[in-house]
């Protein structure tokens, strides 16, 4: 009786143990998962595009650096939960940001979708509300011609930049309902100076593939969006 009374001593302490462990595990793990706050972003046309300052180009609208840091940080695990809605990839910086990488989220499809990482051994998960775009403006005058109608289903409208290569256009603006609207005018690609532009102001245009940015905040569905005339 009393070997079988410590033989089940023996199994009932390896038990306790395990189950402490097991507990304790997932007490580790649970501290060391960070929820960000919840995000709305806008889907774009397959056609739109937008300038990323961290790559130094014009790239897809869809397109959203969620995350950065140097290469010395350790992101790892990026994970979509539904990739029919959304993919992640670790991308490079170029120019101002080499050096530096960032978790990049590319949109597919309008809904909820739930996007994780690794940082430096914590795991941060972010559910994103993805909205569908449209147009912000109501009008968007450049000289007196207005082309808000041209960015009814993509965010960018192109002119071309013989014609307006060193001269000074006035620009004038409004918003649709339900948005605030602000403007903003981009040198070039690769150049991280930029001037703003007030309503009713007047810019000159100085370099080929510069551009003048608009950017409006729906007070409604909470969403930013870009349009971009971009002279080419």
């Amino acid at each position: 009786m009393k070997r079988i009374s410590r033989k089940l001593s023996v199994i009932l302490m390896t038990v306790m143990l395990a189950v402490m462990m097991i507990l304790s595990t997932a007490a580790e793990t649970q501290a060391a998962t960070t929820t960000l706050q919840k995000r709305v972003v806008t889907l774009y046309s397959s056609k739109s595009k937008n300038y990323n300052s961290f790559f130094g180009k014009y790239v897809s609208a869809n397109m959203y650096n969620i995350a950065a840091g140097p290469k010395s940080f350790k992101f790892q695990s990026l994970k979509s939960a539904d990739t029919k809605k959304a993919t992640l990839t670790l991308k490079n910086g170029t120019g101002f940001s080499a050096g530096a990488q960032a978790v990049v989220a590319t949109f597919k499809k309008t809904g909820n979708v739930t996007l994780s990482y690794k940082k430096e051994g914590t795991v941060n998960k972010q559910t994103f509300v993805v909205k569908k775009y449209t147009n912000p403006l109501k009008s968007f005058k450049i000289d007196g011609t207005n082309i808000a109608s041209k960015f009814k289903k993509d965010n960018v409208y192109v002119l071309p930049y013989a014609k307006y290569a060193g001269k000074k256009i006035k620009i004038s603006y409004s918003g649709a309902s339900n948005f605030e609207i602000d403007a903003d005018y981009l040198l070039q690609p690769g150049n991280m100076k930029s001037d703003m532009v007030k309503n009713n102001g007047t810019v000159t245009i100085q370099k080929k593939n510069s551009a003048l940015l608009i950017n409006a905040y729906n007070t409604k569905t909470q969403q930013n969006e870009t349009c971009m005339v971009i002279f080419r």
